[in-house]
């Protein structure tokens, strides 16, 4: 594992080890409680500017599936398969589009800004013209820049020999006029392509977080919000802390950053190397960018349901890991496991460890086709379904569910 410190502190570049501290995860003795659904808006699948493609272009698979992001009641909407991002009202009205005129037909219901126009006002109803080549995630900064994750053209991609890998992403910024304003790459504006892309976070404090991956190496940039690089970091999976059963071996299932301070969370799945009756051991380990350590982990509750079995009375055991779904302004972590194909337990979980809240929500996931879930920073959680006719967006009031202070 190698750390590269860009910020004030430290220039150094690191070889880092992994330090363990003990934590113990206590969970409520409650069986929680249903947290309603609210479905909001619906959509139409199709190509005209306010539907949502799930087909192909071309015959082309894209590489990435829609999201939904949610900030200061605007809803951005991916569609990856059509190149474009709708921005919706929480009612449903489409509000701006940002799209590839080479492959989405003219927008009917929204105008195109004339150059001769003066762009000193924001307006809705706009639609902004940028031939995108392949966009993926998508996020909103803390100052309302819309930031969207695209991929160069054939002639800037470059291949890392070392790697394995083409750099080909870079994460575009537009303004709240939808004005292109520029990109980030790896050194920061302007930088060299990123190599595939997993996720894309702003914090609290409007610091831009991208972790991307290469075989066998999963890589964090962080960047401040004028997009000056602070931290890199590489994590190799030989590298990985180590469970203390040698019959254990880790593997690396997700990274999240803190809202307020420089760290990542790194949860790791712990498989048996035979049948093992405790099944895969989940933890979620902290670690610090300023130290460049571990400096402290809790283990995730195991969830095993019980299905029955063609023979009456006999049933199988069934493990469903959590899934780490996001983390809010106030560190509040947020994990879903599955109880039934109905219905998923959501558990909030503080960064010592400790149950916050224990509750259930309704997801169908048999009538789905594809689904976004997605943790905004007041701590709501925000929905994008995609069923065989349709897509719904949908959010639950988690804000609710704990006492927010600033």
């Amino acid at each position: 594992m190698t750390l590269r410190n860009r910020g004030p502190s430290t220039g150094l570049f690191a070889v880092l080890t992994f330090v363990s501290l003990l934590s113990t995860l206590s969970c409520s003795n409650d069986q929680g409680q249903i947290i309603e659904t609210e479905s909001l808006f619906s959509l139409r699948l199709g190509i005209m500017e306010s539907n949502l493609n799930v087909f192909t272009f071309n015959n082309v698979t894209p590489s990435y599936y829609p999201e939904v992001v949610m900030r200061n009641g605007i809803f951005a909407i991916s569609d990856p398969a059509s190149n474009k991002v709708m921005e919706f009202s929480s009612y449903g009205d489409v509000l701006s589009l940002y799209y590839n005129p080479l492959t989405n037909p003219p927008p009917l219901t929204l105008r195109v800004r004339p150059e001769t126009e003066a762009q000193t006002t924001v307006v809705n109803k706009i639609a902004h013209p940028y031939e995108f080549v392949q966009i993926g995630k998508v996020a909103y900064s803390r100052e309302n820049l819309l930031l969207v994750q695209d991929q160069v053209s054939d002639r800037r991609r470059v291949f890392d020999q070392e790697r394995g890998v083409y750099l080909s992403q870079v994460i575009l910024r537009f303004n709240a006029l939808g004005e292109y304003q520029d990109y980030l790459g790896q050194e920061g504006i302007g930088g060299t392509a990123f190599p595939p892309l997993r996720n894309l976070w702003v914090t609290e404090l409007n610091h831009i977080v991208i972790a991307a991956k290469v075989p066998g190496i999963d890589l964090i940039f962080w960047y401040d919000g004028r997009g000056d690089l602070l931290y890199s970091l590489e994590i190799g999976s030989e590298h990985l802390p180590l469970f203390e059963d040698e019959g254990f071996h880790p593997v690396l299932d997700t990274l999240t950053p803190s809202m307020t301070h420089p760290e990542i969370y790194v949860k790791v799945d712990f498989h048996p190397n035979s049948l093992d009756e405790r099944g895969i051991q989940s933890r979620i380990y902290t670690f610090d960018l300023e130290s460049g350590s571990y400096s402290r982990y809790f283990d995730l509750p195991v969830n095993f349901q019980d299905r029955p079995n063609v023979q009456p009375g006999e049933v199988t055991r069934i493990q469903f890991p959590y899934e780490f779904l996001g983390i809010d302004d106030m560190n509040t972590l947020f994990f879903m496991g599955r109880i039934t194909e109905l219905q998923q337990q959501l558990l909030l979980i503080n960064t010592d460890g400790r149950v916050l809240h224990r509750g259930f929500i309704d997801l169908n996931e048999g009538e789905l086709v594809r689904r976004s879930l997605r943790v905004n920073e007041q701590g709501i959680l925000v929905g994008l379904g995609v069923y065989n006719d349709r897509a719904e967006v949908k959010w639950w009031r988690t804000d609710r569910l704990l006492p927010r202070t600033p």
